[in-house]
């Protein structure tokens, strides 16, 4: 899900991306993307989705392995766009850019983040960024962990968007979080979420230093954080 010009759109499973308007709240329309649509990111006016087709990982289909383009003043699928295997996580950036993680086929296509300009529509991958499963986006600075299943611990990172360069982990305390299973940035601080799809999970809260300055407990399996004014809630 993500908003824009006074519009939020959503993915559904079943291969539409819905826009609803937010002073009405009705669904005003709907248009047919990829096959089990996951994320969403708007740049240059359009909409990028990334198709997983996680549905079909057991079929002779497979996984689907498209970004689809969708043109918000027409609303119409413009163009779809080759990508690696099972792409999943997609964010945009304020220099014309999308990134996608794909997630491959958990055995010899490794995940992989790649690079979509939004003009051109050149897909590259990022060899100078490490694999990722979950990025988050704030400021210029992708947030990144890399957690695939039988890893023994899970690795995070930066990537700066402006210098196309990687960095270290943004969490510089020494915070151990064995099973991360979302990231969100907002407001300056990063929030991650752990998850072992039995209990409620934890939310680990960073500082612009990197540091933990707070951790509490969520519901199961959390997937996202969004700050509010306390009265509107």
């Amino acid at each position: 899900m993500v908003s824009e010009g006074g519009k939020v759109y959503i993915s559904y499973y079943n291969g539409y991306v819905a826009r609803l308007d937010t002073a009405s709240l009705e669904v005003e329309a709907k248009v047919k993307v990829g096959r089990n649509p996951e994320q969403l990111a708007v740049s240059s006016n359009k909409l990028f989705v990334s198709n997983s087709g996680g549905m079909d990982y057991s079929t002779e289909v497979g996984y689907d392995k498209t970004v689809s383009v969708v043109d918000l003043s027409t609303f119409t699928e413009i163009k779809k766009l080759d990508v690696v295997l099972n792409p999943t996580r997609i964010q945009a950036d304020e220099q014309g850019n999308v990134y996608v993680v794909s997630m491959g086929n958990y055995a010899d296509i490794p995940n992989t983040v790649q690079k979509i300009n939004t003009e051109t529509y050149e897909v590259t991958s990022l060899t100078n960024c490490p694999n990722a499963t979950e990025m988050a986006y704030e400021d210029g600075k992708l947030f990144l962990f890399y957690a695939q299943w039988g890893m023994s611990s899970p690795a995070f990172l930066t990537f700066d968007t402006k210098s196309q360069s990687a960095g270290t982990s943004f969490i510089t305390d020494g915070t151990s979080i064995q099973s991360p299973y979302s990231i969100s940035a907002v407001g300056g601080n990063v929030y991650v979420a752990e998850s072992d799809y039995k209990n409620n999970g934890d939310i680990y809260c960073f500082g612009g230093d990197g540091k933990l300055f707070k951790k509490f407990e969520a519901g199961l399996n959390p997937m996202k954080v969004v700050l509010a004014q306390k009265d509107n809630i």
